[in-house]
């Protein structure tokens, strides 16, 4: 059943595409989920089991991420 709203959902325009994001996964064993912003990419999540990870602030949401192939 569709959802019951005024607005139309044919309406073009109306829905504005996902931002691209991406799982980087390093040498270390820890993995960060970035956002595409313009060329780069911000760090939206981090997914480490070494603590000192969280503790870097290079590595807080938010911050932009540069991945290491």
């Amino acid at each position: 059943m569709p959802p019951l709203t005024v607005i139309d959902l044919n309406e073009a325009g109306f829905w504005q595409p996902a931002p691209e994001t991406r799982l980087f996964r390093e040498q270390s064993g820890r993995m960060a989920e970035c956002v595409r912003e313009g060329d780069g990419w911000r760090l939206r999540r981090l997914i480490s089991t070494d603590p000192r990870d969280y503790l870097d602030p290079a590595l807080q949401p938010g911050q932009n991420y540069h991945p290491q192939y």
